[in-house]
């Protein structure tokens, strides 16, 4: 067999997206949301850091490395939420693909607060 017969348009075309589905599918879930983030346009933490923490995510709102003031959330129908049992309050973020965005929104009683004070109860994030 002559070894230029080997290697075809066709057949490196069929090759590349075989690649390009199983690099697709083998993404960890929630993956899209592991970054360093950014407000656009509210007053509110300047950064959010998201990173993975075994089976759940860390959320560093005040991006001081200070695991205190870090927030653990979980992955639920695709978006990371937190609730606190204890309060009521929570806290969502849905990942937005066509913008390359994340929605911070509050829940629970941490948004009927902020609501009672007139303070905005979502935000918008980008990366930075």
């Amino acid at each position: 067999m002559n070894p230029s017969n080997l290697f075809h348009p066709l057949l490196a075309g069929l090759s590349a997206v075989l690649l390009v589905a199983v690099t697709a599918c083998s993404s960890e879930p929630g993956a899209v949301y592991v970054d360093a983030w950014k407000l656009v346009g509210h007053d509110g933490p300047e950064r959010v850091t998201i990173e993975r923490n075994n089976d759940n995510f860390r959320v560093d709102k005040e991006n001081d490395d200070d695991p205190t003031n870090d927030v653990i959330v979980h992955l639920e129908n695709g978006a990371l939420v937190f609730n606190n049992a204890t309060t009521g309050s929570g806290m969502t973020f849905n990942y937005i693909e066509p913008t390359d965005q994340l929605k911070w929104e509050m829940t629970g009683t941490a948004r009927v607060q902020r609501e009672l004070q007139n303070l905005p109860i979502e935000f918008m994030l980008e990366r930075e």
